[in-house]
């Protein structure tokens, strides 16, 4: 009997003394220096739960919060590739013993209040009117782009408008000799010409030395000079000028004396 009244007694001061707001955390450093556990808070600010407690003038350093200890083992990894010395232990979760970082006192934002204000207004508005606002907004902002557009539009105009001229008033810098079609076909004409004698002149030249039996050396030479003569009226001919034959003489028609001349 005795001994159950001591079990009792012992468990009823066990928890009357444990603290009821127990969680599991990360201690990372302790020091009587405030400074100095202020020095390695700017290392893991970013963990949650990051603040410096003052237990009885000891300033510990500490993060995280949770109720299962599991839960801590990845930031506790994390944490001793900075501070090697860190380790998981039940913690008291009281704010009125963290002295740093401090908690923000929000103070009234006048502006923010406003836009606030405005943004109930807003809301408050019917939908529909919201709604053909929006669309007001979107065709003042297309015929802005369209206006934008034709401006740009009217830009290239000009710019093609003042190429064009460019090129028109720009001076021609090949300056070779076009033939007209009177002289190429007058060219054309004066080369079938003398084409065609030379094929008459080589043809009777070829018939002549097959044939020598039975012509003198007088029809010889006359035919010569035939030939020749029809070679010479062939080249006038091909220069454009008036031929005639009479007697065995060649003349052409003087345009500026209008009158024959004989070819010499």
């Amino acid at each position: 009997m005795a001994r159950l009244l001591t079990l009792i007694l012992i468990l009823t001061f066990a928890v009357i003394g444990e603290p009821q707001n127990l969680k599991y955390c990360i201690q990372v450093a302790a020091d009587k220096d405030f400074e100095r556990v202020k020095t390695f808070y700017e290392r893991i600010k970013d963990f949650p739960e990051a603040r410096i407690e003052n237990r009885d003038g000891v300033y510990l350093l500490r993060v995280g919060a949770e109720d299962d200890k599991k839960d801590l083992a990845v930031m506790l990894r994390r944490v001793k590739s900075y501070f090697p010395d860190a380790f998981v232990k039940k913690c008291e979760i009281r704010k009125d013993l963290v002295v740093f970082p401090k908690e923000k006192v929000v103070k009234p934002d006048t502006e923010k209040s406003q836009n606030t204000k405005k943004v109930k207004q807003e809301e408050a508005k019917p939908v529909q009117i919201v709604k053909i606002q929006k669309e007001a907004e979107n065709i003042s902002q297309l015929k802005s782009t369209i206006k934008d557009l034709k401006e740009e539009v009217e830009k290239l105009r000009e710019e093609i408008s003042r190429l064009k001229k460019s090129l028109k008033d720009a001076p021609r810098k090949d300056n070779t000799p076009t033939i007209k079609p009177a002289d190429l076909e007058k060219f054309l004409f004066s080369v079938g010409i003398f084409t065609t004698g030379m094929f008459l002149l080589t043809w009777i030249l070829i018939l002549l030395i097959y044939r020598k039996v039975g012509h003198t050396n007088i029809q010889n030479t006359n035919l010569l000079n035939d030939l020749l003569r029809l070679v010479k009226i062939l080249h006038l001919l091909g220069k454009g000028e008036t031929v005639k034959m009479e007697n065995g003489k060649i003349y052409i028609y003087d345009k500026k004396s209008e009158s024959w001349r004989e070819v010499e």
